[in-house]
């Protein structure tokens, strides 16, 4: 693929300058392009390889070489010049089918986000009954434990020694003052 890019600028001859270094043409002779699809090294040389021989695959795809299946975005370029080339009929036909998958993609989202929707809920249910769980039995807990110091202090208030308090109500000496 020798010298079938040319780069033009626009040049003022009279004084040796560059009308603009931004603006400038870029010639692909692909008369020059041979079909040797094992020499494509570069993005460049697959691009215009497929530009010059892109109809050859445009039936079969399965012909493609391996060197233009791993460059991104050809097979989709074969795609589309397949669809620009076709008939009417066939063009319907590949709208449609492109329709119905971006309907069932459509469908597929919507329901991934509904069933992470659902288990979030569940999750805030399931965190929630247990937050409460585990509040109530802290209250409970809670609750003994003021009971069993009030019981103490009257215990304590009526004249029965600490020790007997003690071992009546499970609280140590250090607790009760």
């Amino acid at each position: 693929m020798n010298d079938i890019h040319s780069t033009f600028r626009f040049h003022d001859v009279t004084h040796a300058r560059d009308l603009s270094d931004v603006l400038e043409m870029h010639y692909i002779e692909l008369v020059k392009c041979k079909n040797e699809s094992d020499s494509l090294r570069t993005p460049f040389e697959r691009w215009v390889h497929v530009l010059k021989f892109g109809e050859l695959y445009g039936r079969n795809l399965e012909t493609l070489p391996q060197a233009l299946m791993e460059e991104d975005g050809i097979k989709m370029a074969i795609d589309k010049m397949r669809y620009a080339s076709s008939s009417e009929e066939v063009r319907q036909l590949i709208w449609d089918r492109e329709q119905a998958q971006m309907d069932y993609n459509w469908r597929l989202k919507n329901r991934l986000e509904e069933a992470k929707e659902a288990l979030r809920e569940q999750g805030l249910q399931q965190g929630l009954q247990e937050g409460l769980q585990q509040g109530l039995q802290q209250g409970l807990q809670q609750g003994r434990d003021e009971e069993r110091m009030r019981v103490a202090r009257t215990m304590l208030e009526n004249g029965i020694d600490a020790a007997t308090v003690e071992k009546c109500t499970g609280l140590r000496q250090e607790d009760l003052t």
